[in-house]
């Protein structure tokens, strides 16, 4: 069902706006940015998981190990409560004094340029938050934004946090308890190129998104941006004059994206336009550092494949005009290129129909039409035939070219399926579909001389291995088992289907 004025909006706002949420290019920064320095969240440290650790490192001699004594786990709990209030006193001081003063600007989506501040009442509701969190095992601190609170935990930012990094902390508390000052000044100086003794212990890393008990609880910044957009699309004009079969296939795409980050739909709807954090609790945690980013992978396929298929509904929409419609699109685009001729849009000449039947092709004369001529000067219609058949070349080549996003979506959906029918001796075989599963076009560039460029990934772990060349491994690559030439392979036979030619492909 034809919606040029939604197709419009999916291209021009949507679809970039789910792409580029980890940006931090200036001026092009994604929704992590203002994730990351949104006035007011709740920092939720693990003090018993922390307390084990350092207990474990005691026992193995590598930390606070003096004249035979041993020091019990509650010793070590202590101390990091203590750590932790010391922070929280130093950080909640921070927090009181922005309150109604500190601003700071939104720099991404339809937020850009919105100063945003932590309010009285901002504060109130941290405070019944952060009560909510604390305890057990978890010490709760309300802090400035996600930056401030790596100032407390990161060990590369130990100069900072008005003294209180954790690392720090810790070092300058074992030199104390020792008697010695060799380890501190060994060890630590500066707070850069340390020898990372509790780092590598810890294996922890401060998150949003994260699972407690197998349940998702913190939202990752793509979670946000996933509710964000879908936010944006029902406060939009496009998506409310819409026939309702296309909402329906649309808000089905978000239903699926936002299980990954363990919010609904009603929570994303609520979500401020402009201050669109506004009311969310924005909850930081210690979170192990191999689980957290393969919670970050499902969060990543989950806003990749919503991005993927919006561009799918771009094409979608754009290829469901009525015969009405597409006979219309084909007179006015024998104009376009014409300096005599004012069009208000582009015209495509060519449409592929939808149907599963048999269709006859569309052929219309182009001297049978008479322009509306803007410039004030008569043309006979035979300057007009000339100059429309003159054009006709240069048309006949632009109509043929795709949508980008939309190829590149038409290309992922066939190129998994062609990877594993190409899989076999003397190549890869295929045993679990993992690798194939993982081929996926990433970008599309046209060249300087008009011959574009299909970049590509797959799942390099653990199958660079087989690549010949430098990235390759001895004893496993060669060149009937290199991924690249199996995926450009894939790759080209799908694009047949396409009527794409002549392009090069690439492995990013």
């Amino acid at each position: 069902m034809s919606s040029p004025a939604l197709s419009k909006f999916l291209q021009r706002v949507i679809v970039p706006g789910l792409t580029g949420t980890a940006s931090r290019v200036k001026g092009k920064e994604g929704t992590r940015v203002d994730v990351e320095n949104y006035p007011g969240q709740i920092l939720r440290f693990n003090v018993d998981l922390h307390a084990n650790v350092l207990k474990e490192m005691h026992d193995k001699g590598e930390f606070a190990n003096k004249d035979g004594i041993v020091l019990d786990k509650e010793y070590f709990t202590n101390l990091l409560i203590e750590f932790c209030k010391d922070y929280e006193k130093y950080e909640e001081g921070k927090v009181v004094k922005e309150i109604g003063k500190k601003k700071r600007t939104l720099k991404s989506g339809v937020s850009k340029g919105v100063d945003v501040f932590l309010t009285m009442e901002d504060y109130k509701r941290l405070k019944n938050l952060k009560k909510q969190q604390h305890g057990g095992k978890f010490y709760a601190i309300i802090v400035r934004n996600y930056n401030k609170s790596k100032e407390f935990y990161t060990q590369s930012k130990a100069d900072t946090g008005g003294g209180n990094n954790l690392h720090k902390k810790l070092t300058n508390w074992e030199e104390k308890y020792l008697g010695k000052k060799e380890t501190a000044t060994k060890e630590f100086k500066g707070g850069k190129n340390l020898n990372n003794r509790f780092g590598s212990n810890f294996k922890q890393e401060i998150g949003h998104g994260y699972e407690e008990d197998g349940k998702q609880e913190g939202v990752a910044s793509s979670g946000y941006a996933t509710m964000r957009s879908y936010s944006n699309l029902l406060a939009s004009k496009e998506f409310q004059n819409a026939k309702q079969d296309v909402k329906d296939n649309i808000i089905q795409s978000y239903s699926k994206a936002v299980v990954a980050y363990g919010v609904t739909l009603e929570q994303a709807a609520n979500m401020d336009q402009k201050q669109f954090l506004k009311g969310f609790d924005l909850v930081l945690t210690t979170q192990d550092k191999v689980e957290n980013r393969k919670l970050k992978d499902t969060e990543k396929d989950a806003i990749t494949l919503l991005k993927e298929e919006m561009a799918g509904q771009v094409e979608n929409l754009e290829s469901s005009l009525s015969l009405n419609q597409m006979i219309n699109h084909f007179i006015m685009s024998s104009f376009q290129g014409n300096k005599h001729v004012k069009l208000n849009q582009k015209y495509k000449e060519k449409y592929r129909s939808n149907s599963k039947s048999k269709t006859v092709p569309l052929k219309l004369s182009y001297q049978k039409v008479t322009p509306i001529i803007t410039s004030g000067v008569q043309l006979s219609r035979k300057h007009i035939a000339r100059k429309s058949l003159q054009k006709r070349g240069t048309r006949q080549k632009s109509s043929n070219r795709l949508n980008p996003l939309a190829l590149i979506n038409m290309i992922n959906k066939k190129l998994p399926g062609e990877v594993e029918k190409n899989m076999g001796l003397p190549g890869l075989e295929s045993r679990t579909g993992r690798f194939a599963s993982s081929a996926k076009v990433v970008n599309f560039t046209e060249g300087k001389k008009g011959t574009p460029t299909l970049d590509y990934t797959y799942q390099k772990n653990p199958y660079q291995v087989f690549e010949e060349g430098e990235r390759g491994r001895n004893g496993w690559a060669s060149t009937n088992r290199d991924p690249r030439r199996l995926i450009d392979r894939s790759i080209r036979e799908v694009a047949k289907d396409l009527a794409l030619a002549r392009f090069n492909t690439r492995r990013i």
